[in-house]
């Protein structure tokens, strides 16, 4: 069953929902961050996507909001993650892949609605609204809703999460062996745990434990510099959250950061 709420967003901005699900494929089919293709905030309210509506799909963890670094000099987006519910010129919005999958079980249900339904009330901009809602049906139709019938559309979504296998201490993403520990690794091995627990979100708390005459930040921060260090294949980066009371993770393009160490 889709979700009540995003289900009604779609009365008044689907056209905002349809161009956040098209940037998630895009990324897909691409092998790239889902943050590459995120769109910014300016662009969503101008498809009728509220301040409040966007807050709440970072809230309900439907979407990740990051603030665009980019430079000329960048061969690729920059971003910095935040969580806040603070927008400015240069935040972007992306959809998570639970958001993706909510966004697409709500697309669903509001799909066969008529067109001159789905807008409501004396608006002037109704003509504009309608316009784009039908143009966005149109472009899903060849896209999302061809894509999602064939067992290999889920399995692409699933390629874009790593794979933790703790038994053998080794960590996958689509197949391709990222790093393999010979030796145990307790710190290391249990924030790789936590990831897989929680099925990859962008961002989990410290999962290391409280020991005397240990600094939390600072034995957090070794740890991330020890799961980034002698990648078989650099596919994946960790880093922190800002605070020294979390982990971040997000995928590299192969292309640009090619084989390095061998364990």
């Amino acid at each position: 069953m889709s979700n009540p709420r995003l289900t009604k967003l779609f009365t008044y901005a689907s056209a905002g929902l349809y161009t956040l699900l098209k940037a998630f494929e895009y990324a897909v089919d691409t092998e790239r961050s889902e943050m590459e293709f995120s769109v910014e905030v300016f662009r969503l309210k101008e498809l009728h996507l509220t301040d409040g509506d966007l807050r709440w799909l970072v809230c309900k963890e439907f979407a990740v909001h990051g603030i665009e670094t980019t430079v000329p000099a960048h061969k690729q987006r920059q971003f910095i993650l935040d969580d806040s519910l603070v927008f400015n010129k240069r935040s972007c919005l992306a959809l998570t892949l639970s958001g993706y999958h909510e966004t697409l079980d709500a697309s669903l249900s509001s799909y066969d609605k008529p067109v001159d339904t789905i807008v409501t009330g004396d608006d002037p901009n109704k003509s504009q609204v309608t316009q784009e809602h039908s143009e966005s049906k149109k472009i899903l139709s060849f896209g999302t809703y061809q894509n999602i019938v064939p067992e290999r559309s889920s399995e692409s979504l699933k390629q874009m999460i790593p794979s933790w296998h703790s038994e053998r201490r080794e960590l996958y993403w689509n197949g391709t062996l990222i790093k393999r520990y010979k030796v145990p690794s307790p710190n290391q091995e249990t924030v790789l745990t936590v990831f897989e627990e929680e099925n990859w979100p962008v961002r989990i708390d410290d999962p290391l434990p409280l020991r005397d005459g240990v600094v939390p930040k600072r034995r957090l921060q070794d740890t991330i510099k020890s799961l980034n260090r002698n990648q078989r294949n650099s596919l994946i980066k960790f880093r922190g959250d800002g605070s020294g009371e979390g982990v971040m993770w997000e995928g590299l393009c192969p292309e640009m950061y090619p084989e390095n160490n061998i364990l």
